[in-house]
């Protein structure tokens, strides 16, 4: 199973679902963060 954990998830519940043999993407870790906030529109 895949887990998609967004920035409101603290980094420490990713460790138990790797250690299980599930995938685990961090957004903070796989999204460029200058990136995202250039791309936001305020208007």
């Amino acid at each position: 199973m895949k887990f998609l954990l967004d920035h409101g998830v603290p980094g420490d519940l990713s460790y138990l679902p790797s250690q299980l043999g599930h995938a685990v993407a961090v957004l903070r870790d796989v999204l460029p963060e200058a990136g995202i906030r250039n791309n936001i529109n305020f208007s």
